[in-house]
């Protein structure tokens, strides 16, 4: 059986070699279906963290929990990706006021989403509705 040639396909070549990095690398997937899936969840949870890194960042400039959405998209992020987020999320940690414990107060939490949904709540009543 000779080989197919892949140089006519390179997202072909580029998913076999995903797939068998894969299948060497993280839960050491038996199965080419079972790496896959554990291949789509990973770009599934990038690319969300990566979303909700970005609003976090515009979120700092307007009224809204900034520093808590930005740590919670690089949480998402860290597990699938290299050192970096894991070193921005500390960062983001030490900024977050701490309680006693070392966890985030709930007053803080609590008080940041509900200016960020009024902010929200304000803009789409003063754009669309007055």
């Amino acid at each position: 059986m000779s080989e197919p040639d892949r140089s006519s396909d390179p997202l072909a070549e580029l998913l076999a070699s995903a797939i068998e990095a894969e299948q060497q690398t993280g839960h050491r997937e038996e199965t080419v279906p079972a790496a896959e899936r554990h291949l789509v969840m990973r770009i599934v949870r990038v690319t969300l963290g990566a979303v909700i890194v970005c609003i976090g960042l515009s979120v700092m400039v307007l009224p809204g929990p900034g520093l808590i959405v930005t740590a919670a998209g690089l949480a998402l992020m860290a597990p699938d990706t290299s050192r970096s987020p894991g070193r921005w999320l500390q960062a983001v940690r030490r900024r977050l006021p701490e309680g006693e414990n070392g966890s985030v107060a709930a007053w803080v939490i609590v008080a940041s989403t509900f200016t960020f949904l009024c902010s929200v709540g304000g803009s789409i009543w003063w754009t669309f509705i007055r």
